[in-house]
């Protein structure tokens, strides 16, 4: 919790790069000019804080791809400092990690990836887990390992054999959180790869360990995000129905969002059958997909359908149905479906409230507060800009940020998901207006932000005087 707590400071201040470092200041361990020039030793129990602090700094740098360079790299160097002496406490290490692989995002840095994998070979379960998502942050869509990539020719072989190196040693560990790890690590370098990955993809889809294979339903998402491409659906749709592990068929529903968000209307129709799944993974799967594909639409039927899982028998069910139509409501007024946004507003707060409700449902409530009403509510969840193209950063924040069912600080991952929408007007020289002003002929109640929650306050209650009878009186005086 104190991990996950202080990495959240990354998520609030994303984008204040230039006061990264004195904002985290009270939680960042400490660093070598501190220590009179010797880098301190790493204490191997506690580091909660500051494993956070520095998953927190890489969040501020990464959720942002504008940020300064020279303060990305400054970030960066530190970083890696910590990430290299930190190898005796896993709490520091793995925050240390996920900070690098998200300052050097697509760097292809050759030094970066042997730090990390040095890391990954101290055979610590949480510390290898996020050295594996790392590395793959760091190649995120370079292709390495595969038949052609875009690495440089100078380090490509040598990348290329640490890739094949990752593969041999996730079927050799015995850790599931390794090679959860690696097998995403495998699925961001296939990024926008398509063909090129297929040969990966299959090897991983027919390996007996459900983990790589759940890697492989990732690995086709993410190659395959936003073509729609008949031959990816396909193949999801058959491990949908097919495979024996629940985590590889949740993960091939989900990863129908990604494939096909550039037309989202097909979601929803092809998920429809699978909501009706005995299988409660394949369910709560449908309910995500369905989110992720319509978030920010508000669309009737999507809601509609999605609404008798709210009540459903399993309490995960219910979280992802939540989640779905929390993504959905996004930036959309109080007037949205008839007004039945209002009374899912209602629902989250009566759920988080609600004493008799499982950990998990009220979790499912938590998260879609916080997603209804995204960045002040003025951010929506789009995987592609419009202009057509589909967003590295986003898609792979989205994708990162589905790991928290099995390790809730992914969480903070949807930052790097979350797109500001605004309006920037510029006259004829591409310079601003002044008195700059938007006529609207809509109502204002279109465009209106939900009223804030307000606390009831509890009235306090005042002790009426007793009514004295006067024969009691009498009485009394007689005694006396």
């Amino acid at each position: 919790a104190k991990f996950s707590a202080t990495a959240s400071l990354g998520v609030i201040h994303a984008g204040h790069t230039p006061e990264a470092m004195t904002l985290l200041e009270p939680y960042l361990p400490p660093s070598a000019s501190e220590e009179g020039g010797a880098h301190p030793i790493v204490n191997p129990s506690g580091g909660y804080a500051e494993g956070g602090s520095l998953y927190a700094l890489g969040l501020i740098h990464g959720s942002r791809s504008g940020s300064s360079a020279s303060k990305r790299n400054e970030a960066s160097e530190f970083l890696r400092t910590h990430l290299r002496n930190s190898h005796n406490n896993e709490r520091t290490s793995h925050g240390a990690a996920l900070g690098v692989g998200l300052t050097t995002f697509g760097s292809a840095n050759l030094e970066v990836v042997n730090e990390l994998k040095e890391l990954l070979y101290t055979d610590s379960a949480v510390s290898g887990e996020a050295a594996g998502m790392a590395i793959g942050m760091v190649l995120v869509g370079t292709g390495a390992g595969n038949a052609t990539s875009s690495v440089a020719p100078a380090d490509a072989e040598e990348i290329a054999e640490i890739v094949s190196e990752l593969r041999n040693y996730a079927r050799e560990t015995q850790h599931e959180k390794i090679i959860r790890g690696i097998s995403m690590g495998i699925a961001l370098i296939n990024y926008g790869q398509e063909e090129n990955a297929d040969v990966a993809i299959e090897e991983m889809r027919s390996d007996r360990d459900p983990i790589l294979r759940y890697g492989a339903m990732y690995s086709l998402a993410l190659a395959y995000c936003g073509t729609g491409s008949n031959k990816a659906i396909r193949i999801l749709l058959h491990t949908a129905v097919s495979d024996v592990s629940d985590d590889v068929r949740m993960a091939a529903v989900i990863s129908l969002a990604f494939v096909l968000f550039k037309t989202p209307e097909r979601v929803p129709q092809l998920v429809k059958l699978l909501l009706e799944s005995f299988n409660a993974h394949v369910r709560y799967a449908s309910c995500m997909a369905v989110g992720i594909a319509m978030a920010g639409t508000g669309d009737a039927e999507s809601i509609e359908l999605l609404e008798p899982m709210l009540e459903d028998m399993t309490d995960f069910v219910r979280q992802g149905a939540l989640l779905g139509t929390a993504m959905i409501y996004m930036q959309q007024s109080d007037t949205c479906n008839r007004r039945k946004i209002k009374s899912f507003r209602e629902k989250l707060s009566s759920t988080i409230s609600d004493k008799h409700q499982s950990t998990l449902t009220k979790m499912g409530a938590i998260l879609g507060t916080g997603i209804i009403d995204a960045g002040g509510r003025n951010c929506s969840l789009d995987l592609g800009s419009r202009n057509g193209f589909t967003k590295m950063t986003s898609a792979v924040g989205l994708a990162l940020w589905l790991q928290h069912w099995h390790w809730y600080p992914m969480m903070h991952m949807i930052s790097l998901a979350l797109t500001p929408t605004l309006t920037i007007g510029l006259n004829g020289d591409f310079k601003y207006p002044k008195n700059f002003e938007i006529q609207c002929n809509s109502k204002p109640s279109v465009f209106a932000y939900p009223k804030r929650l307000e606390e009831k306050k509890e009235e306090k209650k005042k002790r009426v005087e007793t009514v004295t009878l006067s024969t009691t009186a009498k009485n009394k005086a007689r005694l006396a």
